[in-house]
């Protein structure tokens, strides 16, 4: 977050980056690209973009903390339901992640803003799953980024209609 740069990172797969990678080559502000290894191809590859742009910049500025981040209301009230079920599939792409439960995966997204959390389940309610909202306390043991303690997690838990697929 400095002259205008805005940064984007991937830390799941090769393949996961791989996949943000070819979106950020289809927007429309250049964007350069880092990763912390070309030969790994494990868990912790990690790639980041940064992107230069003051207007993108200033637009997203706002949401610049963990506990600050939100979906703007007026996506959650005018996207169509294609352009929901993306944003759902992308958010848990970043911060989302399985839990088994039994043979069954179970979707759940994961954030330290209470506000995005709430929204998250928001906007599965308007896709039609079912959603439960969970707050895990890290008794104790904050992490500290750019001076602000994050204490609490908070877990959006939902089911898909059919698979494990939000397009489903």
């Amino acid at each position: 977050w400095r002259h205008n740069q805005v940064s984007i990172s991937q830390s799941k797969s090769r393949e996961a980056s791989e996949k943000v990678n070819k979106l950020m080559s289809s927007i429309a502000w250049p964007s350069k690209l880092h990763r912390s290894s070309d030969e790994r191809d494990c868990v912790d590859y990690t790639t980041s973009w940064y992107v230069y742009s003051k207007e993108l910049y200033d637009y997203l500025r706002p949401f610049k903390f963990a506990v600050s981040k939100h979906i703007p209301r007026w996506i959650l009230e005018e996207a169509s339901r294609h352009q929901l079920l993306i944003l759902l599939e992308w958010l848990c792409f970043g911060d989302g992640a399985y839990m088994f439960d039994g043979s069954k995966q179970q979707p759940y997204y994961s954030t330290g803003s209470e506000q995005l959390a709430n929204d998250v389940q928001e906007l599965c309610f308007r896709l039609g799953y079912k959603s439960s909202l969970s707050v895990q306390d890290n008794q104790g043991k904050a992490h500290k980024k750019s001076g602000t303690e994050y204490l609490r997690r908070f877990r959006v838990n939902f089911h898909y209609k059919n698979s494990g697929n939000p397009s489903d």
